[in-house]
């Protein structure tokens, strides 16, 4: 569970804010944004700083195909879409 500071519901401005959880409704939808909005911004920076000689294509090859598992078909990820369909993954060292 996620906690901020914030005042207690119905509780006076001029008390000092505590650090409670998150409320159920839509009261703290804005703060419960800018939190998973954080969270993105430390993964994709910590995913920027990642090093490795291993080609893009190898290591989001096995996500791209589809396969079989328990006699059902699942298909595999169309990750080329969001990043253009003209991008030659060969060319793009991780």
């Amino acid at each position: 569970m996620f906690k901020v500071y914030r005042h207690a519901q119905g509780e006076s401005k001029r008390k000092p804010k505590r650090r409670l959880g998150f409320r159920k409704g839509v009261a703290d939808i804005p703060l419960r944004a800018q939190v998973s909005q954080d969270i993105n911004n430390r993964f994709e920076k910590q995913l920027a700083t990642f090093q490795t000689d291993t080609l893009l294509q190898e290591a989001i090859g096995v996500l791209c195909k589809g396969r079989t598992q328990s006699g059902r078909r699942i298909r595999g990820l169309d990750i080329i879409v969001s990043c253009g369909r003209h991008m030659s993954l060969d060319r793009w060292p991780m």
